[in-house]
């Protein structure tokens, strides 16, 4: 399946005999047949025809609009799409044994995540990490004998200050990183770890949607007004293995500077932006073998949305054992 990304302004999307176009001054930049289409994500101030909305609308693909900045406005999306039963299914294992049950099995596995990622990223750098293995190694224990959700998140946000607490050693000295802060971001790595988190989050609800699940109803974090606690769930676990992997990447391999952000702020300037999104989209494109057997040799958007149908296996059958989390060896 094909996302289309747009960044220039004066483009226009238009669909044309099962096809989605798009061009700037006459020009076609893109020429994608509608099937293999799953979302349109516009990053500038583009013209989407109305023919294209209602093909798109008819066939599920979400067009999703953004500030150039990367921060989320709003998304188009079709009535049909929505499905009571699931949706019925989803509220009823709120606030019971299975969200807490599975809520443990994604966190444990995004920590064990977190702990791979940062051994492998201070034997690369010859950095001493052994505190904070030690300290994640207990946590993992922990979070298997949690009796509510609150505790689990309380645990989640200790393995966390310690995983980001090591990441500091092993970061770009051009870039100041003192451990994860957000809302807003302090540093200008913060600030592309909440950039990464917000567009994958995003890719995540818009695939919910479709599958006709309400991104609304999650299982570990609590409800809250314009928050879409499924999406921010269902990522916890890909968090270390996407975002975090490719931004300390980027970083580190100096494809991301610090003058590509613009001056005094730490938001990215059009170019970084273009850099960040295109280098993630190229990521999440990525083929990779040590996903487990069931994933095989899978890229990161087909076992994401591999992950959203075993969701929906867990609530339809009651059983968390159809979910099973990414691991990373």
């Amino acid at each position: 399946m094909r996302n289309i990304f747009i960044y220039e302004y004066g483009t226009v999307v238009s669909a044309l005999q099962n096809r989605v176009l798009v061009k700037k001054e006459n020009w076609v930049i893109e020429d994608v047949p509608i099937e293999t289409l799953e979302s349109i994500n516009i990053f500038s101030k583009a013209q989407v025809t109305t023919q294209c909305i209602l093909e798109c609308a008819k066939r599920g693909i979400g067009i999703v609009y953004y500030t150039l900045a990367g921060d989320y406005v709003c998304e188009l999306i079709s009535g049909s799409s929505t499905g009571v039963i699931r949706q019925r299914k989803q509220a009823l294992v709120y606030d019971s044994c299975f969200s807490l049950d599975l809520g443990k099995k994604v966190i444990s596995d995004k920590i064990k995540n977190q702990y791979a990622l940062m051994r492998r990223k201070a034997r690369d750098k010859h950095v001493n990490v052994s505190a904070e293995s030690e300290v994640i190694h207990n946590i993992i224990f922990s979070v298997e004998r949690c009796r509510c959700t609150d505790e689990l998140i309380g645990y989640e946000g200790i393995a966390a200050k310690t995983y980001f607490s090591a990441m500091e050693k092993m970061v770009n000295s051009k870039f100041t990183f003192r451990g994860r802060t957000h809302f807003p971001p302090e540093d200008k790595l913060n600030s592309l770890l909440s950039l990464g988190y917000s567009l994958v989050t995003r890719r995540i609800e818009s695939s919910i949607r479709s599958r006709g699940l309400n991104p609304y109803f999650g299982f570990i974090h609590r409800d809250r007004n314009n928050h879409p606690s499924l999406a921010s769930d269902l990522i916890e676990e890909w968090r270390p293995i996407i975002v975090d992997s490719f931004v300390f990447c980027m970083v580190n391999r100096k494809e991301i500077t610090t003058d590509l952000f613009e001056e005094g702020t730490f938001r990215l300037n059009k170019d970084g932006f273009a850099i960040f999104n295109q280098g993630l989209n190229k990521k999440l494109d990525v083929k990779s073998s040590y996903m487990g057997e069931e994933r095989g040799n899978m890229t990161f958007t087909q076992a994401l949305l591999l992950q959203i149908d075993n969701y929906i296996k867990a609530i339809e059958n009651n059983d968390i054992e159809y979910y099973i989390p990414i691991r990373i060896r």
